[in-house]
């Protein structure tokens, strides 16, 4: 009995240390891209791709780290159902907030930003990248299972 405890911890072990290192992988090849696209801007004078992969990663990250728990819910007996308030409730605030810099070069930027967001959020990167995290990792944990009560 210890020894089938030993040995499932070591798998555990096993399984959260590749999981963190598929993520510091994915980290670093987005961080790789985005100095790329940085350095592209000073050639095409073009942002918008920046912007559209600023705006993606962040969700990206979120999605990866969110998936145990969608991986969870699978294994899980039931239907599927949609959190639709956990959606409304943080996801459209998240997604309206992580969307800024792609906005920010289509028409509909100054409408849907006013001025008052343009300072806020133009300023702080962090709030447009941790609203991208967020929306990610909400994305594979609205998805969940009806129990069969």
């Amino acid at each position: 009995m210890e020894r089938m405890i030993i040995i499932n911890n070591f798998k555990r072990l096993i399984k959260l240390f590749v999981y963190v290192l598929v993520i510091g992988l994915v980290a670093g090849w987005g961080e790789y891209h985005l100095v790329s696209l940085r350095q592209e801007i000073k050639t095409t004078f073009n942002p918008y791709p920046l912007a559209v992969f600023s705006t993606l990663y962040p969700v990206f990250i979120g999605i990866s780290i969110g998936i145990p728990k969608l991986l969870n819910e699978l294994k899980k007996e039931g239907g599927w159902k949609w959190d639709w308030v956990k959606l409304i409730a943080i996801g459209l605030p998240t997604a309206y907030i992580s969307c800024f810099l792609v906005s920010v070069y289509t028409p509909l930027g100054t409408y849907l930003y006013p001025e008052v967001f343009d300072v806020l959020l133009s300023n702080s990167r962090f709030m447009v990248t941790l609203s991208g995290v967020a929306l990610g990792i909400l994305l594979v944990n609205v998805p969940c299972k009806r129990t069969l009560d």
